[in-house]
């Protein structure tokens, strides 16, 4: 099995780019429970793990 480097996320525009969804999207994901963090006002996500949340 291979190891999969995680690709941090460090604000929300690279949160959308890579999931090609708006601002109000990745609001609505986090509040469904998507790992996506916040740390002082700015949004940041593990790549792999919130690709792994929307396939379920």
């Amino acid at each position: 099995m291979t190891a999969v480097a995680p690709v941090m996320l460090k604000n929300m525009q690279e949160i959308c780019e890579a999931f090609g969804k708006s601002r109000k999207t990745i609001i609505k994901w986090r509040k469904e429970g998507a790992p996506i963090y916040m740390d002082g006002g700015v949004y940041g996500a593990e790549l792999n793990a919130v690709a792994g949340w929307v396939v379920g």
